[in-house]
């Protein structure tokens, strides 16, 4: 019963829209209205940018959803982010390529809450995740030398 995934502020959030099969997105994506948002101020259009980078019809989704809300790109969360801080965030590609398409002037808005642009929050995550992956395989090689240790 795909009811049950609705979520209980009237509207469909993205994660529970990718369990389903793809016609029934469709359907869900026509019938539930793309400007509710929900107590946090998420549309589905900020859930689908920031949860939907490993689900490839998600582009397609993206564009659904703008199709029916094309303002959805200028809708601030209550923490204070567009759509398109999330895609950055999430690093996205897909999502970016298909945010800036529709509005390319969001490239220039900056969040509420640190006051970054898109692409500082991308470089931001980039170096964070670059530098978690740096001390996970210095952790790796101690571990390694450690084990040559003891094996000897």
């Amino acid at each position: 019963d795909w009811s049950s995934d609705v979520c209980s502020n009237s509207g469909v959030c993205f994660s529970c829209l990718l369990i389903h099969h793809r016609f029934v997105v469709l359907i869900l994506l026509l019938t539930f209205p793309s400007h509710e948002q929900c107590e946090e101020g998420f549309l589905p259009l900020h859930d689908a940018v920031s949860e939907g980078a490993h689900h490839p019809d998600t582009p397609q989704i993206i564009t659904i959803l703008l199709n029916g809300f094309k303002s959805a790109v200028f809708v601030v969360t209550d923490e204070g982010f567009l759509p398109i801080h999330f895609a950055a965030s999430s690093g996205f590609s897909a999502a970016l390529r298909t945010l800036l398409s529709a509005e390319f002037r969001t490239i220039f808005i900056r969040d509420k809450l640190e006051n970054l642009l898109p692409l500082d929050i991308s470089v931001h995550e980039l170096s964070e995740t670059t530098e978690e992956a740096y001390e996970q395989a210095s952790q790796d090689g101690e571990l390694n030398k450690r084990r040559d240790q003891i094996v000897s």
